[in-house]
């Protein structure tokens, strides 16, 4: 399943141009796949871990509470 949301969640972000954004998600797109792809379009990510996650990162939880701004948007 995985494997699955890293290519739609990247086929997406490529039609865009992220360069300098910040891209809000959620733990189904933090995974380090798509995380280093959006790092090497010199953009930056908040994106909490699963709770299961080996390596957990950082997460600005201010800025993650922004999406639900995005979500009520489309709701």
């Amino acid at each position: 399943m995985s494997i699955c949301v890293f290519f739609v969640a990247i086929e997406l972000l490529q039609e865009l141009n992220i360069t300098g954004s910040h891209i809000l998600g959620d733990k189904a797109y933090g995974s380090e796949a798509i995380r280093n792809w959006i790092t090497t379009k010199q953009a930056t990510y908040t994106t909490p871990p699963k709770t299961n996650s080996q390596h957990p990162w950082k997460v600005d939880w201010y800025r993650y509470k922004e999406r639900h701004l995005v979500e009520c948007f489309f709701n």
